[in-house]
């Protein structure tokens, strides 16, 4: 098993795995479950990355008054969609990354499905692909001396 592992292919493979898992994983999981991390910089700075409704998103909330301090770092899970504070409305088709109505908070939303999918093809791709055989040729003759 461990000369399976040779080269950086099979390596890079394992870490794409790995990588794909866990989004696969809050893929699953933002069926049922809206988790928001919130950042907050500054008093009239927030920044939320959310997960739920099979999108991961990142929302940053600027306000001209300072935030509460109830508005801290921190994790929340929550039933209801957090993305209602970036759009008014989200079509859930694969590939729309847009939102219906103009927003005054920038914010990137991707689907799950976009990132999750071309990782887990190209830890197979480097998992399942044979290695390449060294083109490097060992020199089996001595020198010629002159």
């Amino acid at each position: 098993m461990g000369s399976f592992f040779h080269g950086w292919r099979r390596k890079v493979g394992a870490l794409t795995l790995l990588i794909s898992l866990a989004l696969m994983t809050g893929w699953i999981r933002s069926w049922t479950v809206t988790d928001r991390f919130t950042i907050r910089s500054g008093d009239h700075v927030l920044h939320w990355f959310i997960s739920g409704n099979d999108y991961f998103g990142w929302v940053m909330i600027r306000s001209e008054d300072p935030f509460p301090a109830s508005f801290c770092t921190g994790w929340e899970t929550t039933n209801y969609p957090l993305f209602s504070a970036v759009y008014a409305s989200w079509r859930s088709k694969l590939g729309r990354f847009r939102s219906l109505a103009p927003v005054p908070n920038p914010h990137v939303i991707i689907p799950y499905a976009a990132i999750a999918l071309p990782t887990t093809f190209l830890s197979a791709f480097l998992l399942l692909s044979k290695p390449r055989l060294s083109t490097q040729q060992k020199i089996t003759e001595g020198i010629p001396e002159n």
